[in-house]
């Protein structure tokens, strides 16, 4: 059977039953066994995650420029 995904539900990919709030049924990125609550027909489920990775000039964010001038707190 096809691969589901969704940003929100857990998806049987048998019967296409959407399952509650994903976080409740997947507890991190390793893929663990579940059972729809429709069809009855067991299957994994798992997290994939997507990482953005950011970056400002100093000159353009204040903010920054105020964190990089300070001290030191352990000195």
């Amino acid at each position: 059977m096809a691969k589901t995904s969704d940003n929100y539900w857990i998806i049987c990919p048998y019967c296409g039953e959407k399952h509650g709030d994903a976080w409740e049924w997947v507890k991190g990125e390793d893929p663990q066994r579940a059972e729809c609550q429709s069809c009855e027909r067991p299957f994994v489920c798992w997290a994939e995650y997507d990482v953005t990775y950011c970056a400002r000039d100093i000159e353009g964010g204040a903010l920054l420029k105020a964190v990089l001038q300070q001290k030191d707190p352990t000195t």
